[in-house]
C-alpha cells in the first residue's frame, strides 16, 4: 500500500471535500512510498515524529494538520518548518483529517456521541453541521458531567447550569457558535464541547442554558480510534503515546 492509497481510504470515509475553507486537511508531506505502518495520533509533534520511527511506521496521520496556515518558505528556525524538515529527513509522511473527521458520519463528533452513551444521533444542519445530537435517560446536570469526567478520563471538565436533562449535542474540539448556542438553549439541551468564548459562556449562563467542556485534547483522541478501525484490516496502524500538553491527573492515559 502507497501512502497515498492510505489518503484515498480516509476520503472515502471522510471526504477532503467537505472541509472547511480555512483548513488543510490532506497530504501535509507525502513521500509516497510503500507503508511500512500507520501511526495516529491527534497532533503532529517532534516526540511523535520520533515515536512513529522507533515503532518502524513511515506514515503520521493525524487529526490536525501540521501546515495549517501557507508557508512562505521551510526552515529549522520556524516550529512548523522545523517539524516538515525532521519527517522527510526520517522518511515519514504526514496525512491529516481534521475537519472533515469531524463533519463525517461515523466521526469523532458521532463517535464521542455513542462514546457517552447516547442514543438516536442525529445531524441538524440548519443549526450546525458539526454537532452531533443524542438522547440518553434521564440525568441532572451533575450526573452527566460525572458521566463525561470518567469516559473522557478528564480532570478538567467542567459545566453551567442545573437541572435533569435527557438530550445533548456535542462538538469536538472548539465548537459551538452563537445559532447553536442559541438553538440549545431554546430547546433545553446539553452543549458538549471543549473551548467556548467567556461572552458566549455568559451568556449561557445569564440565559438559563446548560453546557459542558472538556479539554480539547480529551475531546478529539477518539481520533486515533477512528484511523484504528478504518484502516487496521488493511495496513498495521499504531497509537501513538500522546497526551494532552496540559498537566493532568491522567497524564497519557488512554481512552
Amino acid at each position: 500500500m502507497k501512502v497515498s492509497e492510505v489518503y484515498e481510504l480516509i476520503n472515502e470515509f471522510a471526504p477532503y471535500d467537505t472541509q472547511e475553507k480555512f483548513d488543510n486537511s490532506g497530504i501535509n508531506v507525502g513521500l509516497d512510498d510503500e507503508v511500512t505502518a500507520i501511526m495516529t495520533a491527534v497532533d503532529v509533534s517532534k516526540d511523535v515524529i520520533n515515536e512513529a520511527v522507533n515503532e518502524g511506521c513511515n506514515v503520521i496521520v493525524s487529526h490536525h494538520p501540521i501546515i495549517f496556515r501557507p508557508l512562505a518558505n521551510v526552515v529549522k528556525d520556524d516550529y512548523v518548518g522545523s517539524l516538515v524538515i525532521y519527517a522527510i529527513q526520517n522518511g515519514v509522511s504526514l496525512i491529516s483529517a481534521h475537519t472533515n473527521m469531524d463533519k463525517a458520519d461515523g466521526g469523532i463528533n458521532d463517535r464521542l456521541a455513542e462514546f457517552l452513551g447516547g442514543r438516536n444521533l442525529r445531524k441538524i444542519p440548519e443549526v450546525d453541521e458539526y454537532a452531533t445530537f443524542f438522547d440518553f435517560d434521564p440525568l441532572t446536570m451533575d450526573e452527566l458531567k460525572d458521566r463525561v469526567e470518567s469516559t473522557l478520563k478528564d480532570d478538567r471538565v467542567s459545566s453551567i447550569g442545573c437541572g435533569v436533562v435527557t438530550t445533548a449535542a456535542v462538538v469536538g474540539g472548539a465548537g459551538g457558535d452563537y445559532s447553536l448556542i442559541d438553538y440549545c438553549i431554546k430547546e433545553d439541551i446539553v452543549l458538549v464541547t471543549s473551548e467556548l468564548k467567556h461572552h458566549l459562556a455568559r451568556m449561557i449562563d445569564d440565559r438559563q442554558g446548560k453546557m459542558i467542556t472538556v479539554g480539547h485534547f480529551t475531546s478529539e483522541r477518539i481520533f486515533v480510534k477512528i484511523i484504528q478501525d478504518l484502516l487496521a484490516d488493511k495496513v498495521t496502524v499504531k497509537e501513538s503515546s500522546q497526551g494532552t500538553p496540559f498537566n493532568s491527573i491522567y497524564g497519557k492515559e488512554q481512552l
